[in-house]
């Protein structure tokens, strides 16, 4: 995905091209898929975290996965979804890009959807998890 948001981004603003990239011959990319590529930031506040056990940055981050990283799979699922259901009610005449000239891409896209979408829950999950470990004890009186 990086690759495919990268290349993009510096053909058309600055105006690079590669043989390999025009070769792949991939459809554009979507606006989620920018804000998708910054999925990597909640990563970073977690690793920056663990130094002093600090919850503001596990919160941070735990909100930040849901901003950057599930909302924006959520808004391309829903996106893709009169795609898919074309492909499927016509596979012979549907106008589906296809990767190759073979598979056609609203699989793929649903294939990604449901990797990321399991991998960013989990990390939500785990990070909840982590955050109320590293929460202060109340004491009941």
């Amino acid at each position: 995905m990086w690759m495919k948001v990268g290349s993009e981004f510096l053909r058309i603003y600055l105006d690079w091209k590669n043989e390999f990239f025009v070769r792949l011959d991939m459809p554009s990319a979507y606006p989620w898929e920018y804000i998708w590529c910054f999925s990597f930031i909640p990563m970073l506040l977690c690793l920056y975290s663990f130094q002093r056990n600090t919850l503001t940055y596990l919160h941070y981050a735990y909100y930040s996965e849901f901003l950057v990283g599930i909302f924006p799979c959520m808004i391309g699922l829903g996106g893709q979804l009169p795609e898919l259901l074309e492909y499927v009610n016509d596979m012979e005449s549907s106008n589906t890009p296809t990767f190759k000239g073979t598979f056609p891409m609203v699989i793929i896209w649903y294939i990604f959807f449901a990797v990321a979408l399991q991998i960013h829950g989990f990390s939500m999950y785990f990070m909840h998890n982590l955050a109320a470990a590293w929460a202060p004890v109340k004491k009941i009186e």
